[in-house]
């Protein structure tokens, strides 16, 4: 059966890598055969992959755009997946969901898994900063630490530390991608 797709006016796809914008009035894309596919809504840009989870959702993606880089994508998503699975260990068992439909190649089931992942991290940072928020304004800053307490310390020096290291291996290898010291090549 064929997959049909609404597409807004002005609305851009990306199908087999190529992007495509609607020219005007709404329309439906029929699709008869097999395709890589994002909608918009589903794509997130290099800037937007400001987190551990985002960065591992932008390589997968990438993985599953860009057949002929995918294995060089696939070991920097495992890299980002680990680095977050180390931190935060409550998503282990979304982060094995998406790791098995990546070994059925099925990429773009594992980049709607991955909405999950990204979903878990939200919630985690938001509760770091709700249990920041109330440290600082409940007066818990004083006497002995409570366990939210110890549970925002731990959260931040976790995300801390795989933001700070990944950030680190990203820029090292930009660096050394674009053959300067660490520059952008400008």
């Amino acid at each position: 059966m064929p997959l049909q797709i609404k597409l807004p006016a002005w609305d851009k796809i990306i199908i087999n890598g190529a992007v495509l914008q609607n020219g005007g009035s709404p329309s439906t894309l029929v699709v008869h055969n097999r395709a890589d596919i994002l909608r918009r809504k589903e794509v997130m840009s290099e800037d937007q992959a400001n987190t551990p989870a985002r960065r591992a959702y932008y390589c997968l993606q990438c993985a599953y755009l860009f057949e002929e880089q995918r294995g060089e994508f696939i070991e920097k998503f495992t890299e980002f997946m680990e680095a977050y699975i180390r931190a935060a260990p409550s998503v282990t068992g979304v982060a094995e969901e998406v790791f098995d439909l990546l070994q059925e190649e099925r990429y773009y089931d594992g980049l709607r898994m991955m909405r999950r992942v990204i979903e878990h991290e939200e919630v985690r940072l938001g509760r770091v900063k709700e249990l920041l928020e109330g440290q600082v304004g409940g007066g818990g800053l004083g006497g002995e630490k409570t366990e939210g307490q110890d549970f925002v310390e731990d959260s931040m020096r976790r995300v801390t530390e795989v933001s700070v290291k990944t950030e680190h291996k990203r820029r090292r290898r930009k660096g050394e991608s674009s053959g300067e010291g660490g520059g952008d090549g400008n």
